[in-house]
């Protein structure tokens, strides 16, 4: 199963939901965040998930990229608090900065040389790809690695892809025939 999460200028789009978030305030953007993300995670199929053939459990265990960003940093704040979630891996290039008996960090160089069957992974039953770069300045070879050929690789290389979500931050707006460059990439990601 596979969501897009979508960030426009409107604000946060997750399915199709819209958080309004005019002034951006950091407290606020957390606030929006956490109600949404509680409303996916205790949804009644969570009730009783099952993680293996075997295992029933009434939590589950999530993977975070871009948690030391601005909307991937209050996902994880958001994800610790909700009881549902029993643990929380983030897979980030530095430190978060935040102690807690949910969290585990995994600090990787390049996200292109994890390797599928990596034991990190094991387990878990859910990823929020939140990683991601502005197109502004940016050179396409660079967006493209980015916001394409890294969550796709990501994605790959995850256990049990059969009954895992996996949720990607794309953008609002994003279309194969769109007349910005991020527009078409997010796009053929979100199609990929």
């Amino acid at each position: 199963m596979s969501y897009a999460v979508k960030e426009g200028k409107r604000g946060l789009h997750i399915g199709e939901q819209l958080v309004k978030d005019g002034h951006f305030a950091l407290e606020s953007h957390h606030t929006e965040i956490a109600r949404l993300m509680k409303e996916f995670l205790e949804r009644p199929r969570l009730s009783s998930y099952r993680s293996s053939k075997t295992e029933i459990r009434d939590t589950m265990k999530v993977i975070l990229t871009g948690a030391t960003g601005y909307v991937g940093e209050g996902t994880l704040l958001e994800l610790l608090k909700v009881e549902a979630v029993e643990k929380v891996l983030s897979v980030s290039r530095k430190p978060t900065g935040i102690k807690h008996e949910k969290l585990e960090e995994y600090l990787v160089r390049d996200f292109m040389a994890l390797k599928e069957g990596d034991e990190h992974f094991k387990g878990y039953d859910a990823v929020f790809f939140i990683a991601g770069i502005t197109s502004v300045g940016t050179p396409k070879d660079i967006y493209v690695r980015i916001s394409q050929e890294i969550p796709l690789h990501f994605a790959s290389i995850m256990p049990d892809k059969e009954r895992m979500t996996y949720i990607y931050l794309s953008g609002a707006g994003t279309s194969p025939d769109g007349k910005q460059f991020w527009q078409q990439v997010k796009s053929k990601t979100e199609a990929d």
